[in-house]
């Protein structure tokens, strides 16, 4: 290590006297620092220990116990890099030559007047030593980055620029082991070719006007290219400057890392799509066309030309038969050739029973044109393909069929984590074939279900009209005036739930009626019975929503129950007038009903509720205990009620309260 003192560190091994008081004028000042011994042996000792490794040594070439040639000996064998100048009165050449060729670098005679030519001799050796020295690091840095660089089996090649206005004139002229491995032997003949010639299948054209740029600038340049050549290699390279018009290219065989970056790429790309898959055909109303826009994603996430489900069906001798289900292809090759009934090519003869009993033990099986059978080669000539995968469909412990991947470019490398991920795509199918069957059950059953009610509301329907038309014939044979209301009664409200069942049967719910539809078909059927020869007419104004059945029943009976007690009371004593039927249902599902008529109305409406009207004794049970509201009377102009009672969760009522 150097002396890290801005001064020039000077040791001096000297035992005249007067020459160290020589040396001591000529080197005065700040610019140089002092250590001086009288012995070559002390000194050297000194040097030994010593942490630190002085600038300059003037060495005296006669010493007690160890002269200056046998110092510079010691230094040497001890391995130590010091800058010495030898002092000696011995002015003959064979002194020299000794000296120089123990590791001094200067000799300088004793001469009267030697101490005046001390600061330029020290100047000059010290200039050459710390030039050597950085020769040194440079020449031992640059062996040791050759030795790495073959190491890592890291090719190397240097150009040459003969014409700085010319890019075409670059030339190769140096080449490593490594080089010649990756790129084949260069002879030393051959060398002074182009760059074009030495990369000559390579994807980027500009190759020589990139190291003219490197040349130029003095800048580095990270790059890759793709030799395309009957297995292509990719090469990550690096070309920097070098002195004279040279530069280098250090250029690295990547091409398996790229097949793992593409690998992951694909593999991340496929479960990607898998999680696409579980988020449509696992939920798919339309599955069929989730199911294409899934094997899409498939294939473009695998990079594959097409991709396709296929079944298996029994050929009824215990064999089974691959017939096209479902696919999609990329625009660079044509539909999957359909597999014939019949054609067991596939399983069988193409290749073998390898690709049968693979995919039956559930395990993916990859053919290419290379290791197939002629049958085989064949058939995949027939499906203008080079290589596909076949991964199994496992549904319910059984082999149903199989997930294929088909490549028309090149033999495709599989990787295990795509072929994992393949197989999750296939387990993913599986489940959806699964769960869309046991949906086909249930809509079946469903279907079945709504058949049968729809039955059972129409039979109740049609049940309710005959007992009204009973009530009807019942009538005629009572002279009774009373007993012919309280049947007319009856059958207002037998016909009222004869339309609720009536509305459900054509409807697409069973469980819920439009108020609007029914209200009005209630009204208007009051209005045919007890409209008569006076002008009454019906003032609608309802809010479109539904109520559940629970609901539905209480209050159409209600309305049907004012209404009719409206047709029926209020117009006695006039030839027209007006009933109105307003029901609301605000944003707090709140229902609002109000059905008033200017009528002759009544003079005590605190006794309406509790005279001896049953029908109105009703309303106020449906509506207080049933639907779970409030009903209000008042005059005005007539009568008219306000009913309120709040929309039931789900649309249902308390079953408890109904």
């Amino acid at each position: 290590m150097r002396m890290k003192n801005k001064s020039i560190n000077i040791f001096v091994v000297e035992d005249n006297e007067d020459d160290i008081h020589f040396i001591k004028r000529a080197l005065e000042g700040e610019k140089y620092h002092l250590t001086i011994f009288n012995d070559g042996n002390e000194g050297f000792q000194f040097l030994c220990a010593a942490e630190e490794m002085p600038d300059i040594v003037l060495l005296d070439y006669h010493l007690p116990s160890m002269d200056g040639l046998e110092f510079l000996n010691a230094v040497k064998e001890k391995g130590l890099v010091l800058a010495v100048i030898v002092l000696t009165v011995d002015t003959r050449v064979e002194t020299a030559v000794k000296v120089m060729k123990a590791g001094a670098l200067d000799f300088l005679p004793k001469t009267t007047g030697f101490h005046d030519n001390l600061p330029a001799t020290i100047e000059k050796v010290n200039r050459i030593f710390k030039e050597r020295i950085e020769k040194n690091v440079i020449k031992q840095a640059l062996r040791q980055y050759v030795d790495i660089v073959n190491n890592m089996q890291i090719g190397l090649h240097v150009y040459i620029l003969s014409d700085m206005n010319d890019c075409n004139t670059l030339k190769l002229v140096d080449t490593n082991p490594a080089a010649e491995q990756l790129l084949g032997k260069v002879d030393i003949d051959s060398l002074g070719v182009s760059v074009e010639k030495v990369w000559l299948n390579a994807d980027r054209k500009d190759f020589s006007k990139t190291l003219f740029e490197v040349i130029r600038s003095g800048t580095p340049d990270n790059f890759e290219i793709l030799l395309d050549t009957e297995s292509p290699v990719h090469f990550s390279i690096r070309a920097f400057p070098l002195p004279n018009q040279h530069v280098g290219v250090l250029f690295e065989d990547i091409s398996r890392r790229k097949f793992f970056e593409r690998t992951l790429y694909r593999r991340d790309a496929v479960l990607e799509a898998v999680n696409f898959m579980a988020r449509s055909i696992l939920r798919s109303c339309e599955f069929e066309q989730d199911l294409h826009a899934s094997l899409q994603k498939l294939g473009e996430a695998i990079e594959s030309c097409r991709v396709y489900i296929l079944q298996n069906t029994p050929d009824g001798k215990g064999v089974f038969l691959p017939g096209v289900g479902y696919e999609w292809h990329s625009d660079v090759i044509s539909p999957r050739i359909r597999i014939h009934d019949g054609d067991s090519m596939f399983y069988t003869s193409g290749f073998g029973r390898d690709v049968y009993d693979c995919l039956k033990q559930g395990e993916a099986f990859i053919g290419d044109r290379k290791t197939s059978s002629p049958k085989g080669k064949l058939y995949m000539e027939m499906q203008q393909i080079q290589s596909f995968i076949a991964v199994p469909i496992i549904v319910a412990d059984d082999w149903w069929g199989f997930l294929g991947f088909d490549e028309n470019r090149a033999d495709r490398i599989w990787s295990k984590s795509e072929i994992d991920a393949l197989q999750t795509a296939a387990e993913t199918i599986a489940a959806s074939f699964q769960r869309q069957w046991a949906q086909d059950v249930i809509n079946a059953s469903l279907k079945e279900k709504e058949v049968l009610l729809q039955e059972i509301h129409h039979r109740v329907k049609n049940n309710l009209q005959i007992i009204s038309s009973l009530l009807d014939l019942s009538s005629l044979r009572v002279n009774d005036q009373r007993s012919v209301v309280l049947f007319g009664d009856a059958r207002d409200k037998i016909h009222a739930m004869a339309l609720i069942h009536a509305q459900l049967y054509n409807s697409e719910r069973f469980d819920e009626i439009c108020m609007s539809d029914h209200i009005q078909d209630i009204v208007l059927y009051l209005l045919s019975l007890y409209g008569g020869k006076k002008t009454i007419s019906p003032v609608f104004e309802i809010d479109d929503f539904h109520l559940h059945i629970n609901q539905a029943i209480p209050c159409s009976l209600v309305v049907n129950e004012l209404v009719s007690n409206s047709f029926k009371h209020a117009f006695n004593d006039k030839a027209s007038g007006k009933i109105w039927i307003n029901i609301k249902k605000n944003k707090k599902d709140l229902i609002q009903i109000m059905v008033r008529d200017n009528g002759v109305g009544i003079s005590d409406p605190n006794s309406v509720f509790d005279g001896d009207s049953m029908g109105l004794k009703l309303v106020k049970n449906l509506v207080e205990r049933q639907l779970m509201g409030s009903i209000k009377l008042s005059v005005e102009n007539g009568l008219r009620f306000d009913i309120e009672f709040l929309l039931a969760g789900d649309r249902r009522a308390d079953p408890r309260n109904v």
